[in-house]
């Protein structure tokens, strides 16, 4: 394996030896996935051997400020949305150097159940 970071059409061009497909099509899929995580993050997006990104929203609230020039003041916090991508145990296990070889990814469960997700 290399030190160096894939770029965009490395990235292409490995998939597309690896699979078989012409890089036209393999190019195509990866928009086509992209665009798909950003239309479902609300739900759970799962992405196959690597994990799932979910959108979570955070309410507002007040909060008293504890330090700083504005330290017993109450402030008000926005309402905002984060996205997370929580990884899968198995990409875990592959990237910190298990041995195992990463098993089919379409017969793994890698889509955690709601209260499994931290709501951080």
């Amino acid at each position: 394996m290399s030190d160096q970071r894939l770029d965009p059409d490395a990235l292409l061009l490995q998939l597309s030896k690896r699979s078989g497909v012409p890089i036209e099509q393999v190019r195509s899929l990866l928009q086509a996935q992209a665009e798909l995580a950003c239309e479902h993050a609300r739900e759970g997006f799962p992405v196959p051997g690597l994990g799932v990104l979910k959108l979570f929203d955070f309410p507002g609230r007040t909060m008293v400020m504890r330090f700083g020039p504005d330290a017993g003041k109450e402030k008000t916090i926005a309402p905002k949305k984060r996205l997370k991508f929580w990884v899968s145990k198995e990409a875990k296990d592959v990237v910190f150097g298990n041995p195992a070889a990463m098993p089919n990814v379409f017969e793994l469960e890698w889509f955690p159940a709601d209260d499994v997700l931290p709501e951080d």
